[in-house]
């Protein structure tokens, strides 16, 4: 037979025909007879580095198509680049559930999109999702909705503003969206990506430029050390013991209680947030499991340009109120 491969040979129709090897042959020659496996469906031939490439070839492409980021630089494009500025850091507002406390998330909103100067970057669980069996019941508004609203409220935070400037700089993916997308393979957060906001995948390190100054920075939506009801702020701390040693600042969230704290660490000034929620409107299974009474979200810290400094608030408006003081008086 192998005599006759390439041979034109003419069928009985008078069509030119040109003999080939069949698949067998094919895989034959492809792998020596030492990589024939016996398994209970038959014979097949079986090349463990052509399995491995395939894996290496897997990864690769799934790679092209994961839209996280680990590590990113980040320098807004501020009004006044030389002068502070100010970053809210949020996380836990849960979008469409029972108790999102709208009112007051409206109002920072629409300080954020016209005080100049004036950021923001998000922990995670920004949508509410209602993923979980027991959260089912608590769902406001439809999981969709949720969306549309995410939607939305990310291409005014992206540009679509008075101010005509990116606020919303990063975001880092909570256990809502991230559990879904790991049952699923379905990214809620894909309406950041749209925006081109840097997304990180649970945890990260930015080196954030403010003038002269670069302030690293590392968070977490949650860390698998160092909770504690009694010191907020240990798990922040414990993000820059194992994950980010030479962090100036670090933020944890998930637990919807907030605190900052300014120590020094290396002779060097240091700032450990935990950043609240923005569901505490109904705190009825909270009080139920002995949780007690969630912390209202948000702690925003001014970023000084020509000196390393950060100054934390615990309310926006306060924050915002500082930083127009001090805008206000570097322009004299």
């Amino acid at each position: 037979m192998n005599k006759e491969i390439d041979r034109i040979i003419i069928d009985s129709r008078g069509t030119e025909r040109k003999i080939q090897k069949t698949p067998t042959q094919l895989v034959r020659e492809q792998f020596p007879p030492e990589k024939l496996i016996e398994t209970p469906t038959g014979k097949h031939y079986v090349d463990w580095r052509r399995i491995v490439q395939l894996n290496i070839e897997a990864t690769n492409l799934w790679k092209e198509h994961y839209p996280f980021v680990t590590e990113k630089d980040i320098k807004a494009e501020a009004e006044y680049p030389d002068k502070p500025q100010l970053y809210f850091f949020d996380a836990d507002w849960h979008i469409g559930a029972i108790g999102f406390a709208g009112k007051k998330f409206i109002e920072d909103i629409d300080l954020l999109l016209t005080t100049p100067n004036c950021f923001m970057a998000t922990f995670g669980d920004e949508v509410d999702v209602g993923l979980f069996g027991k959260l089912a019941h608590l769902q406001a508004i439809p999981r969709y909705s949720q969306i549309y609203a995410m939607k939305d409220l990310t291409r005014e935070l992206s540009g679509q503003n008075p101010r005509e400037k990116r606020i919303w700089q990063w975001i880092c993916a909570g256990n809502h969206t991230m559990t879904l997308f790991e049952k699923s393979g379905l990214l809620y957060e894909g309406y950041f990506q749209e925006a081109e906001i840097p997304m990180f995948p649970g945890m990260g390190v930015v080196n954030l430029k403010v003038g002269e100054q670069e302030y690293k920075g590392a968070f977490a939506h949650r860390f698998h050390m160092g909770r504690s009801r009694l010191n907020l702020t240990l798990m922040a701390k414990r993000i820059m013991e194992f994950f980010a040693p030479d962090a100036d600042f670090a933020v944890s969230a998930h637990y919807h209680n907030k605190a900052f704290e300014i120590f020094e660490k290396g002779q060097n000034e240091r700032l450990a947030i935990a950043t609240g929620s923005r569901r505490i409107d109904e705190v009825l299974f909270e009080l139920s499991k002995g949780y007690g009474y969630p912390s209202e979200g948000g702690v925003c810290v001014l970023f000084y340009p020509d000196e390393k400094q950060m100054l934390p608030f615990a309310r926006l408006r306060d924050g915002i109120k500082f930083l127009k003081a001090e805008l206000k008086n570097r322009n004299k």
